[in-house]
């Protein structure tokens, strides 16, 4: 199963940097005024693994449309 999840941002380009390793796989779309999907598909998380994925993605406010639940961003000291 990949990962569906809403990123509280508008920056199209930032998203796509970040996931820029795994973009080729990954749909970025916009959804309203302040927010991205982001659909990461079971073959780019079997190729990299969902660790990998997570560090990336700790970044950024998302919703886990999975999980149903939001995670905060993580700052990095």
């Amino acid at each position: 199963m990949g990962i569906q999840i809403i990123i509280k941002s508008n920056d199209l380009g930032r998203i796509r940097a970040a996931l820029n390793r795994f973009a080729p796989g990954c749909e970025v779309f916009p959804i309203d005024d302040d927010s991205c999907g982001v659909s990461i598909p079971s073959q780019v998380l079997e190729a990299h693994g969902e660790p990998a994925l997570q560090v990336t993605l700790a970044a950024f406010e998302y919703f886990d449309l999975w999980a149903g639940r939001w995670q905060k961003p993580k700052t990095i000291l």
